[in-house]
């Protein structure tokens, strides 16, 4: 088994308190797992309303299984109405 993961900072269209910001991002988080199963967590920061960073796992069977995935991952989150990928994704 291997695991992967990979770290997408958003800015979110439109966010202008942070409930809001927190309701997208949930949703966000929701489909991917739910599409994608991977597991997905909010990293923050806290303090600004309209960016956020998601950190996206996978585990898969071999490598090249997970970074497909993950590559989806980053395409299917970069299409999202609600949010536009900002910079390159870190993968640690």
């Amino acid at each position: 088994m291997h695991v992967k993961s990979v770290v997408v900072w958003l800015r979110l269209t439109h966010c202008s308190t942070q409930r809001d910001k927190d309701q997208r991002v949930e949703r966000i988080m929701k489909k991917l797992r739910l599409h994608f199963n991977v597991s997905t967590a909010n990293l923050g920061p806290d303090q600004q309303v309209d960016l956020v960073a998601l950190g996206v796992s996978s585990i898969a069977r071999d490598r090249r299984e997970n970074q497909e995935v993950l590559d989806r991952v980053v395409d299917a989150v970069s299409v999202h109405p609600d949010a536009q990928l900002v910079g390159e994704p870190e993968w640690p």
